[in-house]
């Protein structure tokens, strides 16, 4: 009913909300690429001694290194785009960039199951280490379901060659086939719960570009309102209420006067010429008088060819002087 009557601008609802959306997302990736030290830490406290330092720490360079790109591209972004001036082209890039640095993150996480190499409580430890770290991350990446989408896949590639290729153990063929099933139940709530951010978050930019258009309308509806419509004038309703307060805030100063203009032989030129012609004469008569005027003086009509011109301070001199 509303949009019916109201028309949304939807092309800057629309850019409103790719900007947002975007800006978002980049925070909570910058979010996530800080804080991937504290697991990385309790994955390594909780296997140590039972893996390959070296191994841990060429999988730690690597992981430092992702994230690090991850919070100096997000950074940046934010940085360059904080008064929102930065091109929707350029936004998208930069999204698309930054996904793919995510899902390169996936990879190296993903790839630390390659430490257990047949050791079956290693495993068991950096599968379950891994999986939190997942749940947690793909919750950052619901602004996009390309985002953890390629993330999921980046992420989980690794541990499911790893457990599903040792046929030597049934256990980790179990857990492999596990860890599959609970990937893709998680994503099917998170494909849902993106769904919902996303529509909810462009449901709010056009809200608010509907709140606009609506003050837009009522500040358009109350000046047609104090308007007469003939002459554009103020309208006797309006002008006298503007009077009253000109009146009460000038008490203490200087006075304003008033001056009570009439159309002389109006009727003869609506007898004479029809109204169509008196209408003329009035709407010549007030753009002159409008245009007369100084900029704090009111002029509106009072009814028919009577037009009523108040000047501010400009009272008769010896009410200045009492």
């Amino acid at each position: 009913m509303t949009d019916a009557i109201v028309d949304v601008d939807e092309a800057t609802v629309a850019e409103a909300f790719r900007r947002e959306r975007a800006r978002q997302f980049m925070r909570r990736q910058r979010l996530a690429a800080m804080s991937g030290a504290g697991p990385a830490g309790y994955l390594y406290w909780l296997v140590a001694g039972q893996v390959p330092v070296r191994s841990v720490l060429v999988w730690a360079v690597l992981l430092v290194l992702v994230d690090s790109c991850s919070v100096v591209h997000t950074s940046t972004y934010l940085g360059a785009d904080h008064r929102g001036a930065m091109p929707l082209d350029r936004i998208r890039a930069r999204v698309r960039r930054q996904i793919a640095l995510q899902t390169l993150a996936g990879v190296v996480w993903g790839s630390a199951t390659v430490w257990a190499n047949g050791v079956w409580i290693v495993l068991t430890t950096v599968v379950m280490v891994i999986t939190a770290v997942f749940s947690i991350a793909v919750i950052g990446m619901l602004h996009y379901r390309s985002a953890f989408t390629t993330f999921t896949v980046g992420f989980w590639l690794t541990p499911a060659i790893v457990l599903l290729g040792d046929r030597s153990d049934p256990n980790a063929v179990r857990l492999g086939v596990g860890t599959v099933v609970l990937a893709v139940a998680l994503n099917f709530f998170v494909w849902e719960a993106s769904r919902q951010l996303v529509d909810g978050l462009y449901d709010r930019f056009r809200v608010a570009g509907l709140a606009q258009e609506l003050r837009t309308l009522a500040e358009r509806n109350i000046e047609l309102a104090s308007r007469d419509d003939l002459t554009g004038l103020l309208s006797r309703r309006e002008g006298m209420r503007r009077l009253g307060a000109a009146t009460e805030a000038e008490q203490a100063r200087d006075p304003s006067a008033v001056l009570l203009i009439d159309v002389d032989h109006f009727k003869r030129v609506n007898d004479t010429y029809g109204h169509p012609a008196g209408d003329l004469v009035l709407r010549e008569v007030a753009s002159r008088l409008a245009a007369s005027v100084r900029a704090g003086d009111q002029v509106f009509r009072m009814g028919g060819e009577a037009v009523m011109v108040v000047l501010s301070g400009s009272a008769p001199r010896e009410d200045r002087d009492r």
